[in-house]
């Protein structure tokens, strides 16, 4: 009877070792194996989606890109034919300008979208004084059609004097060549404004006195070059930046109330004297 028993152990031990081997430890391998493979596969899924997260935002960038490009293109395109027609009504421009002003003495330049008139002091001015003469107006007259018709521009009116100092009684009135020549241009523009009606925001006055020679003022032909008053025609991002340094400028200290007035009183008395003594001169 016990050996039966341990017969019947001995046969149902064998049955589950060969049930274990030959059922059960294929089937953990197999199922060791499956979350092998999805391991394997959920990796490779982290890395699909990362790659696809990434292609995504380049496809992004290069829609933006395409974007930016077709805006930059049109642009470009834009200002190419602006370009185009500015330097057509540029060369209309300076036409006119050379018909106008023909045998009148002006000289007329073009260099980087600016257009310079230049004209010697004789051609507007007595010697040593900065009241326009009549010929002098005449002459500015010639420019109504140009200056209106360039509306895109600004006026920038310079006066530039020879390094001879002012010793007549007109010296009362203009110290220094600084005062001559600032003067010469200011008497410019108020015409331009007031006669021809000129926009007063485009006309700029500016004084150089004897500071920007374009010849020897060693010789009588040298100075008379340097005695001149230039027009300059400004194209529109010269004048921004005129306007931006202008801002820059506005933000120095005023000057107080006493150098105002002490100023403002010598000025006054000086702009007597000098007229007192202009009327001494004698006529010619």
């Amino acid at each position: 009877m016990r050996y039966l028993s341990w017969l019947l152990l001995a046969v149902a031990t064998g049955v589950a070792g060969s049930v274990y081997f030959h059922g059960y430890r294929p089937l953990a391998a197999e199922r060791q194996r499956l979350q092998a493979d999805l391991s394997t596969l959920r990796a490779d899924r982290t890395v699909k989606e990362a790659e696809l997260s990434t292609a995504k935002i380049d496809l992004h960038r290069a829609r933006a890109e395409l974007a930016k490009s077709g805006t930059e293109t049109k642009l470009l395109h834009d200002q190419l034919e602006s370009s185009s027609e500015s330097k057509e009504l540029q060369a209309q421009l300076l036409a006119k300008l050379h018909a106008d002003l023909a045998g009148s003495g002006v000289e007329v330049t073009s260099k980087g979208g600016r257009i310079t008139l230049t004209m010697l002091d004789t051609i507007l001015f007595k010697t040593g004084e900065a009241d326009l003469t009549t010929g002098g107006e005449g002459l500015l007259r010639k420019l109504e059609g140009a200056l209106k018709a360039a509306k895109d521009k600004t006026i920038e009116v310079n006066g530039h004097t020879d390094n001879i100092p002012i010793t007549t009684e007109l010296k009362l009135l203009y110290p220094t060549n600084w005062e001559l020549s600032a003067a010469r241009a200011i008497n410019v523009v108020r015409f331009l404004q007031d006669k021809l009606k000129i926009a007063p925001h485009r006309l700029m006055p500016v004084g150089y006195g004897p500071h920007r020679p374009v010849a020897s003022n060693a010789t009588a032909k040298g100075r008379a070059q340097n005695r001149r008053i230039e027009i300059l025609l400004l194209p529109a991002q010269l004048k921004a930046v005129k306007a931006d340094a202008a801002k820059d400028d506005s933000a120095a200290p005023p000057a107080s109330k006493a150098d105002a007035k002490a100023a403002s009183i010598k000025e006054r008395d000086r702009a007597k004297a000098a007229a007192a003594a202009k009327k001494k001169r004698p006529k010619k």
